[in-house]
């Protein structure tokens, strides 16, 4: 018999392969509607079943126990237990979140991303908002590599889901609040059930999280890095028939936390609970998406779904990273985006074959508009020269519309040879298109002509970009492109015994080409880097694993090697071409490495898992002009020679040597009713840099964490108590830079500002738990 028939009846749904009792059929009744129709979609599950034990590819996946156990309360909680994964542990505000997989990801939170976030079938099309906080959380399933021939959205470097549950007749209410140090305050609810029994099911939760800031600025005395995060999820769930399954789902996300507070390691007195900069931070971002999935069974043998995304956000911020006025960092931006999709997928299960093919369409509009100071040539001083030379600023505004549509048909299909023996084919095509508006005008009063034409474009007032109304049209840019892309996907898999599964694969993804969205100034330069669009990355990937699973489970181990040849690498570095520093093809990338996962359960109390992995990702060819500059002083000593551009070698950004993390779980065995379980996770990581450049300067210093998690749970299940505790040793690590040398007086060469961005202080937090 074989294995994918073990007494059950397998049933083709969404991306991935569901099952029901082998008993179920559309003639028979529902018990009480907790059959799933149409199975939960699983992005990149090409496996038949939920066991990732047997899909032939490296996939992490957290239950909800996991997740407890771990104290996970949002992606960015998922760093360090995911092999090859690397995120940001600080970003300029609490809900973005940047990730990487095998050093592939995209550091510019405005950016396409690389790595696909999913919120069940909804996407998540920026890397702003893509910070959630977990609600009602069924599991989360990660997985490296390309996607583009099982995700709705091409995937270069991975994707990550988060599946929540389905209300259904079951009747569930929870309530959650806590505290904590830094005075914060957690508080959350959630209600789900029936509404017409049997048939109309809905589901609708709340989570506030709130803290006071961990840093005080030493211009202001205000406190900095406050958290202000509210989140909601809604559903409503219809199940007419047997065959027919309808769900809505509306999620929220309104964030007005300040931004991030950098703290200039430049300035004496300075610390990582300490920052210094003029400008007072402030966010308002809100973001609502959702999606209706429809689902009929056709038969036994064949699942129609139609999938409709939307999704919105609007910012409004004001930030500053570097402590010093006359630089860009310092802006007043605002950001909106609209995403829709469609997609109509089939999915078929036949003796020997089990396909999906689909077709999607994704419609998006992006606007920026940044005020802000750009870099004056005639005049590079800043705060804190010496001797202090008066600076004159050249305040503009950016305003950006781009508008891109992506077409594509994708598929995969599986063939079985034998009960062990499985190949797998798949191919996406892919067609994308983008028009461009790009808009700079003049913040400075009286001026009559663009400064392309010689107009007058200085001023000594550093606040002029912040609140001097739009004036002249410097230059505009208005321009389109298109791209056409195919990826194809060989898996071969053998079972070898029902303990070892060995696979090989060779898979290709790519990531959007598009136009830079960060030519922000008014000179001739930005004109350049707005006008000249950058290719589609792709990226080709052979890896080989096996996944082993000893003594009835006790014992798991999995392991994949994979090599990465990245063509087309898009990194914002000096074009030879034009001489202009833009987001261009930069040249030629490969990353290999080796990923490992156990997880070990000697007794029924006790449960240890451990992660590790090998990097070893660099820009082998460069495409672009290599530069170096000497600082006569320099926090590395006199006359510091050190790069400007990248150049062949460099080290691909977020892709630490080495990572790793070891965790365990241990229910406590007292002779007491109820549960008392404790766990504990140790996450380190080698140094990284965070761009192609490569400055030591701003090189990230290897770092780890330790966290600790406590519980007691009453007899009945209905209440928990809980005390978690973050970065236990309160270690501070920089997570980002900013770096820019003194150009005039007697400090040449000093750092003008050094700016960092720390992780969070250790946090301490009690919750009480009530569900029912």
């Amino acid at each position: 018999m074989r294995l994918r028939r073990n007494g059950r009846k397998w049933v083709a749904a969404g991306f991935g392969l569901l099952f029901v009792d082998a008993s179920s059929t559309c003639a028979e009744p529902r018990a009480a509607s907790e059959q799933t129709v149409v199975p939960d979609v699983v992005v990149g599950s090409s496996g038949r079943g939920p066991d990732v034990q047997k899909t032939p590819a490296a996939v992490t996946r957290f239950d909800s126990r996991k997740i407890e156990n771990l104290n996970i309360a949002n992606t960015r909680d998922l760093a360090g237990y995911v092999p090859g994964l690397t995120q940001f542990r600080s970003a300029v505000t609490a809900s973005n979140s940047n990730y990487f997989f095998r050093g592939i990801g995209e550091y510019d939170p405005q950016g396409t991303p690389s790595v696909g976030v999913y919120l069940d079938d909804a996407y998540f099309p920026r890397l702003l908002g893509s910070q959630i906080d977990l609600l009602d959380v069924e599991r989360i399933e990660a997985r490296p590599g390309p996607q583009d021939t099982n995700a709705p959205h091409n995937a270069e470097a991975g994707v990550i889901q988060i599946i929540t549950r389905k209300p259904d007749n079951t009747l569930r209410l929870i309530g959650e609040a806590g505290y904590g140090n830094y005075n914060e305050r957690k508080f959350s609810v959630l209600g789900s059930g029936p509404i017409i029994d049997d048939e109309l099911f809905g589901s609708i939760s709340y989570s506030h999280r709130e803290r006071d800031g961990t840093v005080r600025n030493l211009v202001t005395n205000n406190r900095g890095n406050n958290i202000d995060l509210n989140t909601v999820l809604g559903k409503l769930r219809w199940t007419p028939t047997e065959q027919l399954e309808v769900q809505l789902q509306i999620d929220g996300e309104f964030d007005n936390g300040q931004t991030k507070s950098y703290n200039n390691r430049s300035i004496a007195g300075n610390s990582s609970s300490t920052a210094f900069y003029p400008l007072y931070p402030y966010n308002d971002f809100s973001q609502v998406g959702g999606a209706l999935s429809i689902g009929y069974r056709i038969d036994n043998n064949l699942n129609l779904k139609s999938i409709t995304q939307f999704r919105y956000f609007d910012q409004v911020a004001l930030y500053d990273n570097t402590s010093d006025l006359w630089a860009r960092n310092s802006n007043w931006l605002h950001y909106w985006d609209r995403n829709y999709s469609q997609e109509i997928r089939l999915n078929g299960e036949y003796d020997q074959l089990d396909f999906r093919v689909a077709g999607y369409f994704n419609h998006d509009e992006w606007f920026s508009g940044r005020r802000a100071n750009a870099y004056n040539p005639a005049t590079t001083t800043n705060y804190f020269a010496d001797p202090q030379v008066a600076t004159t600023y050249l305040p503009n505004m950016q305003e950006l519309w781009q508008i891109t549509n992506t077409y594509a048909i994708y598929g995969e299909g599986n063939y079985h040879f034998t009960d062990a023996l499985r190949l797998t084919l798949g191919g996406r095509i892919n067609y994308q298109e983008q028009w461009n508006n790009d808009y700079n005008y003049s913040l400075v009063n009286g001026q009559t002509s663009s400064s392309l034409a010689g107009g007058a474009f200085t001023t000594t007032d550093p606040f002029a970009a912040f609140y001097n109304p739009r004036g002249v049209l410097n230059w505009s840019v208005r321009d389109k492109a298109g791209w056409l892309t195919g990826s194809p996907k060989v898996v071969l898999s053998y079972q070898a015994t029902p303990e070892l599964q060995l696979y090989a694969s060779f898979s290709q993804g790519t990531k959007d080409g598009g136009f830079d969205m960060r030519a922000q100034g008014p000179t001739i330069a930005s004109v350049t880097q707005a006008s000249i669009p950058y290719r589609p990355e792709k990226l080709s990937t052979y890896e080989f694993g096996f996944k082993s699973s000893w003594f009835d489970s006790r014992l798991i181990f999995n392991a994949a090697a994979f090599w990465n040849d990245i063509q087309n690498v898009q990194a914002t570095a000096l074009d030879p071409t034009t001489n202009t520093t833009h987001r261009f093809s930069a040249g030629h990338g490969r990353s290999n490495g080796v990923e490992l996962q156990a997880t070990v359960r000697p007794n029924d109390d006790l449960e240890i898992g451990a992660t590790g992995s090998y990097l070893d990702a660099l820009l082998d060819y460069y495409a672009g002009t290599t530069t170096y500059a000497v600082l006569a002083n320099s926090p590395f000593g006199a006359n510091y020679v050190y790069p400007t551009a990248a150049h062949s070698g460099s080290r691909l950004p977020y892709s630490p040597k080495f990572q790793g993390s070891i965790n365990a779980t241990y229910r406590i065995p007292v002779d007491l009713p109820g549960t008392f379980k404790i766990s504990g996770s140790v996450q380190a990581q080698t140094s990284y840099y965070t761009d192609i450049i490569n400055n030591p300067i701003v090189k990230i210093a290897p770092q780890a964490f330790v966290n600790l998690f406590g519980s007691y749970t009453t007899p009945d299940d209905h209440w928990t108590f809980k005390l978690a505790v973050n970065n236990l040793f309160d270690r501070r690590f920089a997570q980002n830079y900013t770096y820019q040398p003194i150009t005039k007086g007697t400090g040449l060469g000093q750092p003008a500002y050094w700016a960092v961005g720390y992780n969070d202080p250790r946090s301490i937090v009690g919750s009480i738990r009530y569900a029912f």
